[in-house]
């Protein structure tokens, strides 16, 4: 069995699918999978990443490179470190928040209807504590949650098809402790839904 694994994914892009250049028939797995198995036939075999443009991400600043400017914070102390990622000083709160300002909000401030987005963000720390999260504006309905512990960095979500549904992107520590470190980077909120 041979597992393929994706190259370095070149900056603005995704993953699209393989492409079998040889043999000319006979080996068949998904396509779409950035780790396809398949068994190795007697030839040689020539597979090559294709790959697509990423759709636009949402989060203004959403890597920090311009420090925390369309960042909006509520307790806590936020701040950017000189590798350009956010890290958390606790403060004795209970709770922090800071809230991400959206691109391109549809419709007078909501994201689309119906539509499915799909949320990364580079959370290290190791626990839930630390999380990104988009939830409802007028309630603490979380719908999707990355963490520092086992998200893989992503979360999909299909947001409600009832146009007064609004919703918010926030980083939120909970119930953080003295000694607590955290630190975020790379915070993509996308249309579609996307492995990678």
């Amino acid at each position: 069995q041979v597992t393929l694994s994706v190259p370095t994914i070149p900056d603005g892009k995704l993953f699209n699918r393989w492409v079998i250049t040889s043999p000319a028939t006979g080996l068949t797995f998904d396509l779409t999978d950035p780790n396809a198995t398949f068994t190795m036939p007697e030839s040689n075999v020539v597979i090559n990443a294709t790959f697509k443009n990423r759709p636009s991400n949402l989060i203004v600043n959403g890597n920090f490179d311009d420090g925390l400017a369309s960042w909006t914070g509520n307790n806590g102390s936020f701040s950017v470190n000189t590798d350009g990622e956010l890290v958390f000083t606790f403060n004795g709160s209970e709770s922090n928040d800071l809230f991400a300002t959206i691109a391109d909000w549809y419709n007078g401030g909501k994201l689309k209807q119906g539509q499915t987005y799909t949320l990364f963000a580079d959370v290290t720390g190791g626990s839930a504590d630390a999380a990104v999260v988009v939830q409802q504006s007028n309630n603490d309905n979380r719908i999707a949650v990355v963490t520092g512990a086992g998200d893989n960095g992503r979360a999909t979500f299909t947001t409600d098809p009832n146009p007064s549904t609004q919703y918010i992107v926030k980083i939120r520590i909970r119930k953080a402790t003295a000694d607590t470190t955290f630190s975020i980077d790379d915070i993509i909120l996308v249309e579609g839904e996307h492995t990678t």
